[in-house]
């Protein structure tokens, strides 16, 4: 039977907002579920994007919630990315890169994940973010409707 709706969770990890500083979004715990799929959603660029006006998102895991690092193997993560050694996995420095969604899929073996994004340069005006977790593969489906 075809029932995504049954075997994944929401989870809103940054509520929309226009954004001129750095962002952390909530931490996800993935306890009871075996993945997780982390969406971005940028929306249409208040400042031009530039080399030096940008938006950098990197993918955390932790034991406990609390100490963060950056998800550094390429077998815990599912996407078009490529890690860096802190976890960085995308840039955003052009306004062709906004206006768009992005996701990574995380997979490893920590209890909870988060994206974080840090800017660089003096974003004057702002840009909408906002970000989303999917749980999913549920130990225990179906997943409730909250």
């Amino acid at each position: 039977m075809k029932d995504l709706h049954h075997n994944v969770k929401p989870v809103t990890t940054l509520l929309p907002v226009v954004t001129s500083a750095d962002k952390d979004g909530a931490t996800v715990d993935i306890q009871g579920f075996n993945s997780v799929e982390h969406i971005i959603h940028i929306g249409a660029p208040g400042d031009t994007f530039s080399g030096s006006i940008k938006f950098d998102f990197y993918l955390e895991e932790s034991v406990n919630g609390t100490d963060w690092a950056g998800v550094t193997s390429e077998d815990d993560i599912l996407g078009a990315f490529t890690l860096a050694a802190n976890g960085h996995f995308l840039t955003v420095d052009a306004d062709g890169k906004c206006s768009k969604v992005y996701r990574i899929g995380y997979r490893g073996n920590k209890r909870y994940s988060r994206v974080t994004m840090n800017k660089t340069g003096t974003h004057t005006t702002g840009t909408p973010l906002s970000m989303l977790a999917l749980k999913g593969h549920p130990q225990l489906a179906p997943t409730d409707e909250n």
